[in-house]
């Protein structure tokens, strides 16, 4: 019966996969620098987003380490060693946020309900942005 209802939700919702890169590891006050999300089991690139965050402070080292996403990439742009990416300067979260739900929105059909999901995301992903919007002060529920 488990096995069954599992598998009804998984093929009852679309699903998004999340990824958050962000100035450290605290939900509160470290900032998103990176949002990634893609439509699950689709391999067409054009179902996938990656949109980079200026988080309004500087990137410590030991994270620039971990993503490659450095803070000259963030102000200027240009090639992300990270991803291999060609991108102008990054946008703030409130100009990123609509870029997504946008490109969510424009995946789904009528009829069809979204799941968004992350690896750790009740612990990171979904807090960290939670906090974001809030800060930002825009009307968007997470």
């Amino acid at each position: 019966m488990q096995e069954s209802c599992l598998h009804s939700c998984l093929t009852m919702f679309i699903h998004f996969i999340l990824d958050i890169e962000s100035t450290g590891l605290d939900v509160v006050n470290d900032r998103i620098t990176q949002i990634a999300i893609k439509r699950s089991g689709s391999t067409n690139p054009s179902d996938r987003l990656i949109a980079y965050v200026n988080p309004g402070r500087e990137i410590p080292s030991n994270v620039v380490e971990l993503t490659g996403i450095t803070n000259e990439f963030i102000q200027n742009g240009g090639h992300c060693p990270a991803t291999g990416m060609v991108t102008g300067p990054a946008l703030s979260l409130p100009a990123v946020l609509p870029i997504l739900i946008s490109f969510m929105r424009n995946q789904i059909k009528v009829d069809e309900e979204a799941c968004l999901v992350a690896h750790n995301g009740n612990q990171f992903d979904f807090p960290l942005l939670r906090n974001e919007i809030a800060r930002a002060k825009l009307p968007i529920s997470l």
